[in-house]
């Protein structure tokens, strides 16, 4: 009788074990396989997007104090979009990074310098030059294929720069102080130094700036085209049939210009980041 239990039952009920802990495994091991598809399918192209090469879940997100014109400014007020923007951009960075993102506010004056050492990190800035004197700077420094050379309050247009051919001007659409549609940019690069993200936001008023946001932080077509590597690309936006001087997280963005490959100047990036290089806006 023991040989018998030594033969058979014991190995019988130690098979038994062995694959209960197998299969207990396994459906531990499908069950993270599906919870991690699923992520993966709920960001889609967002991880693409906001993802280094090195890995950084560390984001210092600039965006100005003060707003040049404020008597003027046309509705939706940039002060909301701003707020907006940032709440959205926070939320999107969390759901990409598993809640581990760490996420800087950098508040700046108008006519601060943006310090190098904001660089050092993922660097998000919200422009454009009417909050952040020295964006308009930046961008001209980075030749980034859209800005805007007429900072006029009632006909501001993104417009390529003189070097560029074919020469485009795509205005915001307004009607008796009301604005109608509005574009806005989203530009993408590398700090070729540490392979750092650097994003830059920019509208004409505040819709458009909005719209930038919301195209780059919900997974959407717009994300499509987007190359994770080093390639600098700026995206063109349009937020069309703004009534009431509305825009909200479920208002729809167009794609004006899909996104649009370009090449840094020779030494830009690193005029752009040192502290001496005295860069003054418009």
């Amino acid at each position: 009788m023991a040989a018998f239990v030594d033969a058979v039952v014991i190995p019988f009920v130690v098979g038994l074990a062995s694959s209960a802990i197998v299969v207990l495994i396994g459906v531990r091991s499908i069950k993270e396989y599906i919870r991690e598809r699923e992520r993966r399918q709920a960001l889609g192209l967002l991880e693409d997007f906001w993802s280094t090469p090195g890995g950084s879940n560390v984001f210092n997100v600039v965006f100005g104090a003060e707003w040049h014109g404020r008597g003027g400014e046309i509705e939706p007020r940039f002060g909301y979009a701003q707020a907006y923007g940032v709440s959205e951009l926070i939320d999107c960075l969390d759901t990409v990074f598993d809640t581990k993102a760490v996420v800087r506010l950098v508040v700046v004056k108008r006519t601060d310098p943006l310090p190098a050492q904001l660089y050092e990190e993922n660097l998000v800035v919200f422009g454009g030059e009417a909050s952040i004197s020295q964006f308009g700077a930046i961008s001209k420094a980075l030749d980034v294929p859209y800005y805007q050379y007429n900072l006029d309050l009632n006909s501001r247009s993104f417009k390529t720069a003189a070097s560029r051919i074919p020469r485009e001007v795509i205005s915001s659409d307004t009607k008796d102080g009301q604005l109608l549609a509005d574009i806005g940019t989203v530009t993408r690069l590398m700090n070729p130094a540490n392979r750092r993200l650097v994003v830059l936001f920019n509208g004409n008023y505040g819709a458009g700036l909005l719209g930038g946001v919301l195209a780059v932080t919900r997974n959407n077509p717009l994300l499509e085209g987007v190359k994770s590597n080093a390639t600098p690309q700026q995206l063109l936006v349009k937020v069309p049939n703004i009534s009431n001087n509305i825009i909200d997280q479920t208002h729809t963005v167009q794609a004006v210009r899909p996104w649009v490959e370009f090449n840094l100047p020779a030494g830009a990036f690193q005029r752009v980041i040192s502290a001496d290089a005295g860069l003054e806006g418009n």
